[in-house]
Protein backbone atom coordinates (compact mmCIF):
# COMPACT_ATOMS: atom_id res chain seq x y z
CA UNK A 1 0.00 0.00 0.00
CA UNK A 2 1.55 3.33 -1.36
CA UNK A 3 1.45 6.56 1.27
CA UNK A 4 -0.34 8.81 -1.20
CA UNK A 5 -2.44 7.07 -3.87
CA UNK A 6 -3.31 8.30 -7.77
CA UNK A 7 -5.99 10.40 -6.26
CA UNK A 8 -3.74 12.65 -3.96
CA UNK A 9 -5.02 10.69 -0.88
CA UNK A 10 -3.21 9.93 2.36
CA UNK A 11 -3.28 6.35 2.52
CA UNK A 12 -6.47 5.96 0.66
CA UNK A 13 -8.69 8.05 3.21
CA UNK A 14 -7.94 11.70 3.68
CA UNK A 15 -7.19 14.16 1.08
CA UNK A 16 -3.39 16.00 1.52
CA UNK A 17 -4.90 19.16 0.83
CA UNK A 18 -7.79 18.88 3.82
CA UNK A 19 -4.94 17.73 6.00
CA UNK A 20 -2.78 20.48 5.43
CA UNK A 21 -6.24 23.06 5.65
CA UNK A 22 -7.18 21.03 9.30
CA UNK A 23 -3.67 21.27 10.36
CA UNK A 24 -3.31 25.11 9.86
CA UNK A 25 -7.11 25.99 11.36
CA UNK A 26 -6.06 23.90 15.02
CA UNK A 27 -2.51 26.04 14.81
CA UNK A 28 -4.72 29.01 14.36
CA UNK A 29 -7.27 28.04 17.37
CA UNK A 30 -3.89 26.79 19.54
CA UNK A 31 -2.39 30.36 18.86
CA UNK A 32 -5.53 32.36 19.53
CA UNK A 33 -6.30 30.39 22.82
CA UNK A 34 -2.85 31.25 24.07
CA UNK A 35 -3.41 34.58 23.54
CA UNK A 36 -6.84 34.83 24.99
CA UNK A 37 -5.86 32.85 28.06
CA UNK A 38 -2.20 33.47 28.83
CA UNK A 39 -1.36 30.83 31.81
CA UNK A 40 1.66 31.80 34.42
CA UNK A 41 4.72 31.17 33.45
CA UNK A 42 6.94 28.95 35.55
CA UNK A 43 10.49 30.15 36.12
CA UNK A 44 10.20 33.73 35.01
CA UNK A 45 12.56 34.49 37.43
CA UNK A 46 10.74 35.68 40.31
CA UNK A 47 12.15 35.60 43.95
CA UNK A 48 10.03 34.83 46.60
CA UNK A 49 10.46 37.18 49.57
CA UNK A 50 8.63 37.60 52.69
CA UNK A 51 7.69 41.24 53.43
CA UNK A 52 5.04 43.64 55.13
CA UNK A 53 3.15 46.28 53.09
CA UNK A 54 0.57 49.13 54.68
CA UNK A 55 -2.79 49.87 53.54
CA UNK A 56 -4.08 52.71 54.64
CA UNK A 57 -7.89 53.03 55.23
CA UNK A 58 -9.28 56.73 55.32
CA UNK A 59 -12.76 58.00 57.43
CA UNK A 60 -13.75 55.02 58.83
CA UNK A 61 -15.85 54.27 62.18
CA UNK A 62 -14.55 52.73 65.49
CA UNK A 63 -16.61 50.13 64.56
CA UNK A 64 -14.63 49.23 61.12
CA UNK A 65 -11.08 50.18 63.08
CA UNK A 66 -11.98 47.15 66.32
CA UNK A 67 -12.70 44.97 63.67
CA UNK A 68 -9.25 44.54 61.95
CA UNK A 69 -7.59 42.28 64.85
CA UNK A 70 -3.78 41.04 64.16
CA UNK A 71 -3.56 38.09 63.12
CA UNK A 72 -6.29 37.51 60.66
CA UNK A 73 -6.24 36.25 57.19
CA UNK A 74 -7.18 39.15 54.51
CA UNK A 75 -8.16 39.06 50.66
CA UNK A 76 -8.09 40.91 48.00
CA UNK A 77 -12.12 41.27 46.65
CA UNK A 78 -11.11 41.84 43.10
CA UNK A 79 -8.65 38.60 42.64
CA UNK A 80 -10.07 37.13 45.48
CA UNK A 81 -6.62 35.55 46.55
CA UNK A 82 -5.53 35.62 49.89
CA UNK A 83 -3.11 39.14 50.29
CA UNK A 84 -1.44 37.91 53.28
CA UNK A 85 -2.07 38.32 57.19
CA UNK A 86 -2.78 41.45 59.71
CA UNK A 87 0.47 42.06 61.63
CA UNK A 88 -0.36 45.36 63.08
CA UNK A 89 -3.01 48.04 63.15
CA UNK A 90 -2.85 51.62 64.06
CA UNK A 91 -5.53 54.15 64.06
CA UNK A 92 -5.47 58.21 64.00
CA UNK A 93 -8.35 60.67 64.22
CA UNK A 94 -9.19 61.69 60.22
CA UNK A 95 -7.66 65.38 60.12
CA UNK A 96 -10.63 67.60 57.82
CA UNK A 97 -9.74 70.79 56.74
CA UNK A 98 -12.68 73.68 57.31
CA UNK A 99 -13.20 76.96 56.35
CA UNK A 100 -12.80 79.26 59.05
CA UNK A 101 -14.36 82.83 59.49
CA UNK A 102 -11.44 84.52 58.13
CA UNK A 103 -11.72 82.47 54.49
CA UNK A 104 -8.56 80.01 55.70
CA UNK A 105 -8.22 76.45 55.78
CA UNK A 106 -8.02 75.38 59.31
CA UNK A 107 -7.77 71.47 59.96
CA UNK A 108 -9.19 69.61 62.60
CA UNK A 109 -9.84 66.14 64.28
CA UNK A 110 -12.69 64.29 63.39
CA UNK A 111 -15.13 62.84 66.36
CA UNK A 112 -15.74 59.65 64.97
CA UNK A 113 -13.98 58.86 62.18
CA UNK A 114 -10.65 57.71 61.97
CA UNK A 115 -7.25 57.01 59.27
CA UNK A 116 -6.93 52.87 59.77
CA UNK A 117 -3.73 51.63 59.01
CA UNK A 118 -3.37 47.78 58.56
CA UNK A 119 0.15 46.71 57.92
CA UNK A 120 -0.27 43.20 56.08
CA UNK A 121 2.98 40.68 56.53
CA UNK A 122 3.05 38.36 52.86
CA UNK A 123 5.06 36.50 50.88
CA UNK A 124 5.80 38.77 47.25
CA UNK A 125 7.10 37.10 44.10
CA UNK A 126 9.33 39.71 42.78
CA UNK A 127 10.01 39.73 39.17
CA UNK A 128 11.80 42.67 36.63
CA UNK A 129 8.60 44.16 36.04
CA UNK A 130 6.29 43.94 39.71
CA UNK A 131 5.76 42.97 43.08
CA UNK A 132 2.87 40.56 43.38
CA UNK A 133 1.50 38.80 46.34
CA UNK A 134 -1.44 36.39 45.64
CA UNK A 135 -2.87 37.31 42.47
CA UNK A 136 -2.13 41.09 42.94
CA UNK A 137 0.30 43.77 41.98
CA UNK A 138 1.36 45.18 45.58
CA UNK A 139 2.50 48.51 44.05
CA UNK A 140 2.50 51.91 46.80
CA UNK A 141 -0.40 54.49 45.72
CA UNK A 142 -2.78 51.14 44.25
CA UNK A 143 -6.49 50.87 45.29
CA UNK A 144 -6.98 47.87 47.16
CA UNK A 145 -10.48 46.03 48.58
CA UNK A 146 -9.07 44.14 51.21
CA UNK A 147 -11.88 41.66 53.46
CA UNK A 148 -11.94 39.20 55.61
CA UNK A 149 -14.90 37.63 57.22
CA UNK A 150 -14.89 40.77 59.87
CA UNK A 151 -13.74 43.29 57.50
CA UNK A 152 -14.50 45.01 54.03
CA UNK A 153 -12.47 48.22 53.08
CA UNK A 154 -11.29 49.93 50.40
CA UNK A 155 -7.81 51.84 51.09
CA UNK A 156 -4.60 52.37 49.26
CA UNK A 157 -1.05 50.34 49.48
CA UNK A 158 0.83 53.46 51.60
CA UNK A 159 4.27 51.82 52.32
CA UNK A 160 6.33 48.78 51.65
CA UNK A 161 8.55 47.44 54.38
CA UNK A 162 12.03 46.38 53.24
CA UNK A 163 12.79 42.44 53.30
CA UNK A 164 11.79 40.90 56.47
CA UNK A 165 14.49 37.68 55.10
CA UNK A 166 17.37 40.15 55.92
Amino acid sequence: MRVIDEKGRLFGTINIIDLLVLAMVALAVILFAGRMFPGKEAGDGGIQRSMEYTVKVEEVSKYTVDEANVGDAVFDYETGSNIGVISGVSHHPHTEYVVDKNNEAVAIDSLDKYDLFITIKADFIETDKSLMVGDMIAAVGRKVLVYNKYLFVEGKIYSRDSDLDE
